[in-house]
């Protein structure tokens, strides 16, 4: 069964050049900002107001699709941060670390998957890296968990997912 607590995921790149590390970090620096979960293009509906290719007037007044929660245009991510490594033998060649705290292992999937924000830093650091990333993720330790939860359920609503509680409701 997939996680709905917070997912902390910590990605390491081989990149030799110092300026591809500096370019890199700035690629990831408003990644935290720049993620927001949008259906993509090829899974809307043709006459849905998301898509740039709906040019014909007369289609728009057809019943649009409902978003999810997730395809909202809302953050996902909780926390992010990147930086360069300092020299040392014991980080194996690796010199930019990543942290990532996603809302739930399924906004991590959207992430890796479905994500523009993350697909333009993919290829900015193109050719940069000398190895495939190193990539763990785990689970958020549970203070820290709690209070993510919590700051979703002040964002959203409910229980922090848009689904309302029994006292929410």
């Amino acid at each position: 069964m997939a996680s709905s607590s917070p997912v902390v995921r910590l990605t390491f790149f081989k990149i030799p050049d110092p300026a591809d590390i500096e370019s890199v970090v700035a690629a990831f620096s408003t990644i935290q900002i720049d993620a927001l979960k949008v259906p993509a293009l090829n899974s809307l509906n043709p006459v849905h107001p998301l898509n740039p290719l709906n040019l014909l007037n007369t289609l728009q007044s057809l019943p649009q699709p409902p978003l999810t929660w997730h395809q909202d245009g809302k953050k996902y991510i909780f926390a992010a941060s990147t930086s360069k490594l300092h020299e040392d033998p014991r980080s194996q060649g690796y010199t930019v670390a990543a942290r990532i705290i996603f809302h739930s292992m399924a906004d991590m999937k959207y992430y890796e998957t479905e994500c523009a924000a993350h697909a333009a830093i993919k290829e900015a650091g193109k050719g940069k890296a000398t190895d495939v990333p190193l990539v763990v993720y785990m689970d958020a330790n549970p203070a820290e968990a709690k209070r993510m939860i919590a700051m979703l359920k002040d964002t959203y609503g409910g229980d922090g997912e848009g689904k309302k509680t029994q006292e929410g409701a």
